[in-house]
């Protein structure tokens, strides 16, 4: 911003010492437009924004003529104290406004030259000093400087916007999913036909739906022309637990819980009681009494005992089986959640520039 100023300051030196001191006041002018200096950003010289300028400045006076202000006059602009301040415009809405406002014309065309990717690019703006807004926007790639087609191009988006325009043959296999030109929304898929009426040049298409990754891309949309787009919109992974219920909530934990205890608590119960029987067929046989009064309690005690055994080893099986639920959970439980693993081929039916084809998809 530097070096601009520094050099839009000679321009002024210039017109300053070869106009007499008194010419303080800006003709009147029935001009339209005036087309300020590009702002050069991104790595772009002054030398290259005022190279690709004086192309432009040439192009709009030949085919415009006095709709556009004289660029000496313009720049005598600058002898008026107070308005150095335009110089810091940049690209800057309402002051540019002002320099309409002090120039007595209702378009303003302004611009910037950036070097994006190692390619110049060229963004013309057009001012409309009364709402002190963009009214309108162009981009384009340049190789240099702009070609005939460029500059028509350009022409007709600076003074006849309504003209600047072309379309996007979107193929998209998702329905339902919005279609945005520079943010604003333009169709929902399926589209019937390509989408026209967009403002030409570079635009950002975006293509969008809940669920899926969304399409976003930079397109250069020709006058009065479509440019083909195949938008993919693969599916986002569904977020879930590595663990799909803890323990705690597992009903095979407290299934395995719930058998070893009541094993347990069986096989006490009735190795109590058969301890009880055993006593008395003992005391029964200690006193010599005859085997059809101790066999019964004999028998029982043998029952209980098998019976309590049995309880042991099904509480034991359970416990050892909730234990191993629990140290699996701990030894498989995910410090944060994680997209689950899919796999997933899609093969779809696509409408395709030449002619038809089929589109696939393999996501893992």
């Amino acid at each position: 911003m530097t070096i601009q100023r520094v050099v839009l300051w000679a321009f002024a030196l210039e017109f300053l010492l070869t106009t007499p001191t008194a010419a303080q006041e800006v003709p009147a002018t029935s001009a339209r437009y005036i087309f300020w200096h590009l702002t050069p950003i991104e790595g772009a010289t002054p030398e290259q924004a005022q190279t690709v300028e004086r192309s432009l400045r040439t192009f709009f006076v030949e085919k415009r003529g006095k709709l556009l202000m004289d660029v000496v006059v313009m720049d005598s602009l600058l002898m008026v104290e107070g308005n150095e301040k335009f110089l810091r415009c940049g690209t800057g809405a309402g002051c540019l406004a002002g320099l309409g406002e002090a120039a007595g014309v209702p378009w303003v065309i302004t611009g910037n030259l950036a070097i994006v990717q190692g390619r110049s690019r060229l963004e013309l703006l057009l001012v409309d000093r009364q709402k002190k807004t963009v009214a309108f926007s162009a981009r384009i790639a340049l190789a240099g400087l702009p070609t005939p087609e460029q500059l028509t191009g350009l022409d007709l988006a600076m003074f006849e916007p309504e003209k600047f325009v072309g379309g996007i043959d979107l193929t998209c296999q998702v329905p339902g999913a919005e279609v945005l030109v520079d943010g604003r929304k333009v169709g929902v898929t399926p589209l019937i036909g390509p989408l026209s009426g967009l403002p030409a040049g570079i635009r950002t298409l975006e293509v969008r739906k809940e669920g899926h990754q969304t399409f976003s891309r930079e397109v250069d949309i020709p006058v009065n022309a479509a440019r083909t787009v195949v938008a993919l919109l693969p599916e986002l992974p569904t977020l879930v637990s590595a663990r799909q219920t803890p323990f705690w909530r597992n009903w095979g934990f407290w299934t395995a819980t719930g058998v070893g205890v009541a094993g347990l608590v069986l096989g006490v119960a009735m190795h109590l009681d058969a301890n009880k029987q055993q006593d008395s067929a003992d005391l029964y046989k200690k006193n010599g009494y005859a085997e059809k009064y101790w066999r019964p309690y004999q028998d029982k005690a043998d029952r209980e005992y098998l019976t309590a055994y049995i309880g042991y080893g099904l509480g034991a099986a359970g416990l050892v089986a909730a234990g191993v639920l629990l140290v699996l959970d701990l030894a498989t439980r995910p410090d944060e959640e994680k997209p689950a693993e899919r796999q997933k081929i899609d093969v779809a039916f696509q409408r395709l520039p030449d002619g038809f084809g089929f589109l696939a998809t393999l996501r893992f």
